[in-house]
């Protein structure tokens, strides 16, 4: 994978690459060509490119959200794996399992009450009603990983608390926000293979990050919570601060997709009736 690429779509750049760089999934989701590696390969795409400059924003805006998404869940991941490990350590017992099962409470109810709340937002407010959702989740979020990590071991009540915070706020920039600002800014036809690719990037992260959460507990002396405290605020801080910027710019990104999809249309009436 090219750390370049990943450069160019935290600046809503579009990419040219060829396919040895192996991020052939680049062109599936809309946000670069993908070329052989020959001269004729590169002179062909880049001049597919710039035939159509009114297309290139749009590709690096679904090329940004592609990559800022697979950040969000690394923290959550690294917390589930760790987290019955961390409990037992605590002396909770059964009553600290339970704790921890808050969180995925959290998130199967939450899924349906910000699912709902998303779209009740999105009728009253167009274009920033999800975006507010998302911003509010992402802030809960954060509070609710640092009161269950850094705070947790002092009371079984805060820990409890602190997980179903988690599982509502995951849920909830999930279902209320992030997967239905990500279909608006996605072509039709790439909606269905996008979100394919970027369910299947964010689980090969995941699977990394755990790897790694591994690596930093050796070099920690076996210390869980310390662990945790590195990686999981981190990598949620980090979710967030990627996705700032897109709730920033989505009235302006949402604008352009949206005039994309009328020049396309017009288009196509145009062969029609030619």
């Amino acid at each position: 994978m090219s750390i370049v690429v990943l450069e160019a779509g935290m600046t809503k750049t579009p990419v040219l690459l060829t396919d040895r760089c192996g991020f052939d999934a680049v062109e599936s989701i809309g946000g670069g060509k993908v070329v052989p590696a020959t001269v004729e390969g590169l002179e062909a795409g880049l001049a597919k490119l710039l035939d159509r400059p009114e297309v290139l924003r749009p590709m690096g805006i679904r090329l940004y959200r592609y990559v800022s998404e697979n950040f969000t869940w690394i923290g959550f991941s690294i917390l589930s794996a760790w987290g019955f490990t961390w409990i037992d350590g605590l002396g909770y017992g059964g009553q600290g399992t339970l704790a921890l099962g808050l969180i995925f409470v959290g998130v199967v109810g939450g899924h349906v009450l910000f699912g709902w709340a998303g779209d009740a937002l999105e009728r009253r407010h167009p274009q920033l009603g999800r975006v507010w959702l998302g911003q509010l989740s992402m802030v809960a979020n954060l509070l609710g990983v640092l009161g269950f990590v850094a705070l947790g071991d002092r009371s079984l009540l805060l820990l409890g608390a602190s997980g179903l915070l988690i599982g509502l706020a995951t849920s909830s920039r999930g279902s209320g926000a992030f997967s239905p600002l990500l279909q608006g800014i996605l072509l039709p036809e790439l909606r269905a293979t996008g979100q394919g690719l970027v369910d299947m990037t964010l689980g090969l992260l995941s699977a990394a990050a755990l790897g790694l959460s591994g690596w930093v507990l050796a070099r920690v002396g076996e210390d869980v919570q310390r662990m945790m405290l590195l990686m999981v605020p981190t990598t949620t801080l980090l979710g967030g601060v990627l996705w700032s910027g897109f709730f920033r710019t989505y009235p302006r990104d949402l604008a352009a997709i949206h005039n994309t999809l009328l020049q396309q249309r017009q288009e196509i009436l145009e062969r029609r009736t030619g």
